[in-house]
């Protein structure tokens, strides 16, 4: 049966958004973007609920792993510098948020996360497992730290490290005494010269 014969099947030809994201097996844009709302505030349990609310829905996790790499792939190119006009994949009425998300993340963060995403993509392709492929990733996108802020961090280190004080030197200590040597300003014992015997007296 083809898309559009089960298109036309659905709801006695009346055919709805939701049906339509359903026999794709994609997310509605809103959860894509509620998903990526969670990542940006580290919640990984609020983005494995929307991800299982997705897919309760009927939309295939890889699917929707998908979508949100086009999502960051709009978020990246707000972030530097690109108008709304050149979104992909977000819908125009979210360009402000994802402008903002892209502010919180910075590019550095949101490029490791698309690298997380496609590297599931890859081991999707050749594994059973897929939706614990996808809840994995969902973690590892809301643990990502700050690159941005790690990158200025390095970056700040490396300009003012010629300007550091040099470290002072250690304290010099001084050997212990042996047990034979003098004490330390001792003086030494010094025999008298032997007495010179007197000359009959003149």
């Amino acid at each position: 049966q083809s898309l559009l014969e089960q298109l036309l099947s659905v709801a006695d030809g009346r055919v709805t958004v939701d049906d339509v994201n359903r026999l794709l097996g994609v997310a509605p844009a809103a959860r894509v973007s509620g998903l990526a709302e969670r990542l940006a505030d580290r919640d990984a349990a609020g983005g494995l609920a929307e991800l299982d609310a997705a897919v309760s829905a009927g939309a295939d996790p890889g699917q929707v792993l998908d979508q949100l790499m086009g999502y960051y792939r709009d978020v990246v190119a707000l972030a530097v510098g690109c108008a709304p006009d050149q979104l992909r994949y977000a819908l125009p009425a979210q360009a402000d948020g994802a402008r903002a998300r892209g502010e919180r993340l910075g590019v550095q963060t949101l490029l490791a996360a698309m690298q997380v995403l496609d590297q599931t993509a890859s081991r999707m392709r050749v594994c059973v497992h897929e939706r614990t492929l996808a809840d994995i990733a969902i973690v590892r996108l809301a643990s990502l730290e700050d690159l941005d802020d790690l990158a200025q961090a390095v970056a700040d280190v490396r300009a003012h490290g010629a300007d550091a004080p040099a470290p002072r030197p250690a304290p010099r200590v001084a050997a212990p005494a042996s047990a034979d040597a003098p004490a330390s300003g001792a003086k030494k014992n010094v025999e008298p010269p032997a007495a010179v015997p007197a000359g009959p007296a003149p």
